[in-house]
């Protein structure tokens, strides 16, 4: 965290910690009911906490979505993978066992 919070970003960020809970996590159809809710909690208003949101998004807090852990996933797993062919005794037990 780099750039300071806004006080609008702490008292959400704080409500967000306090849930165990990140923006990405929550249903889409749920989504709408969520945010009013913690508008509310938070005493904000919609447009308010809309912004905090975006803030802490924009400022890495919370992750916009699940796709770059996935893609951070996939590709570690192609490392590992070129590793373990490269590897002399994963090369023999290969050409052993197929």
């Amino acid at each position: 965290m780099d750039e300071p919070l806004t006080p609008d970003e702490d008292v959400v960020y704080r409500e967000f910690i306090r849930l165990e809970v990140e923006p990405n996590q929550i249903p889409p159809d749920l989504y709408a009911g969520f945010l009013k809710r913690l508008a509310e909690t938070c005493h904000l208003s919609l447009p308010r906490t809309r912004i905090a949101i975006q803030g802490l998004i924009d400022k890495g807090i919370f992750d916009a979505s699940d796709e770059g852990k996935e893609l951070q996933i996939q590709t570690e797993r192609e490392i590992i993978l070129d590793l373990l062919l490269h590897d002399p005794e994963i090369r023999e037990l290969k050409k052993n066992c197929c």
